[in-house]
């Protein structure tokens, strides 16, 4: 089917322009990337379902890309984890006192904390 040979080369096409985002330090939202690997799958069973097995077979590679971002995303947020900033660290650890003196110039409190 001509069909099939149609939707396989348009997937083929998007794969060049994935690899950049694999390869370079940003990366796209979980929920963006797991999303997209689901509803990939859900496009491979239909092509499936009909017949379609070269768009079946080339919508993996998209699927496998979108997964591979997936599990890049996962990985960078644990090795990146954000520590609070430094008046939340010090509320967190009852002292509300260097709340009051962020802002302040270095070196010297806030008026309000006198």
């Amino acid at each position: 089917m001509w069909q099939d040979t149609a939707v396989a080369v348009c997937q083929l096409a998007m794969v060049p322009s994935m690899i950049p985002t694999i390869i370079g330090d940003d990366k796209p939202a979980l929920t963006t990337s797991a999303m997209n690997a689901i509803i990939m799958t859900a496009i491979a069973f239909v092509q499936a379902t009909l017949g379609l097995w070269l768009g079946a077979a080339t919508v993996t590679l998209i699927i496998a890309m979108w997964t591979i971002l997936a599990t890049q995303t996962i990985l960078s947020q644990r090795s990146h984890h954000r520590s609070p900033p430094p008046a939340w660290t010090s509320l967190r650890d009852g002292n509300p006192r260097a709340v009051r003196d962020v802002g302040a110039e270095p070196g010297r409190r806030h008026r309000s904390a006198r």
